[in-house]
């Protein structure tokens, strides 16, 4: 049995092209593992699932080897480019067993000390996708009624998505997701949702805690979620598109 951020490098890893085979190697795993949850069919047993641990020490040494990967590289980080937390998680994981979600997190904890290394209103083709609900009045039979409205843009070409939801609980929020996805032609690599309660345990921001069913939909379409802190309208890229 594996754990959902195991699950999610696996889809991630099929998303991305790479083989079986290929996958199996990288991931150290048998290549019967790696077939198990290929497609999706099979998912981790969610009882069983754990959040990635490292002490703090272990801690401490990542972060340094991502500061010194930063450095290293911050010349070249320039334009639309940003620190790539995937680049940097190849490099230091044959030193530290830490997992790729995890750097992802550490990456953006470093937003506070090298904001210039992001560029939050600049993305490429299918980088992102934005989320969020709103409310709309309709007319049935002469009587007013409101109607949740989830609401998907596409920042890069500013494609939007809605669709009128019986209610905005999880059952709803996970089918519309879903639904974005397919009109879209795919899941893109991060989708911003702005702290959708839906979603979050608790927390906020970058400590915001995912409500596990929406840990699985984040691992089987191999995207990564990204809550926006509620007083900082600046992380938004385009918010004019949302449907509002």
């Amino acid at each position: 049995m594996i754990d959902t951020e195991v699950y999610a490098l696996i889809r991630q890893h099929k998303k991305k092209g790479f083989s079986m085979r290929k996958t199996a190697k990288i991931l150290s795993m048998s290549r019967n593992t790696v077939k198990r949850y290929w497609d999706g069919a099979h998912t981790p047993d969610e009882k069983k699932a754990y959040p990635a641990h490292i002490d703090s020490l272990q801690k401490e040494l990542v972060v340094a080897a991502l500061e010194k990967y930063y450095e290293e590289n911050k010349e070249q980080l320039s334009g639309k480019q940003s620190i790539n937390a995937k680049t940097a998680w190849e490099t230091i994981r044959e030193t530290y067993t830490v997992g790729e979600s995890t750097v992802r997190r550490y990456v953006r904890e470093m937003k506070d000390k090298h904001p210039e290394g992001f560029i939050p209103l600049s993305f490429e083709p299918g980088e992102v996708m934005q989320v969020d609900w709103c409310e709309i009045k309709v007319n049935i039979c002469g009587h007013i009624w409101k109607a949740p409205v989830f609401c998907a843009v596409l920042p890069y070409s500013y494609g939007i998505f809605a669709m009128i939801m019986p209610n905005m609980k999880m059952p709803c929020f996970i089918e519309a997701n879903i639904e974005a996805f397919n009109f879209f032609g795919g899941a893109s690599q991060r989708v911003f949702y702005d702290n959708l309660r839906t979603a979050v345990l608790s927390g906020s921001g970058k400590n915001a805690v995912k409500q596990e069913r929406f840990r699985m939909l984040e691992a089987h379409y191999a995207f990564e979620a990204v809550f926006m802190n509620p007083d900082s309208g600046n992380e938004k890229g385009n918010e004019k598109c949302m449907i509002m």
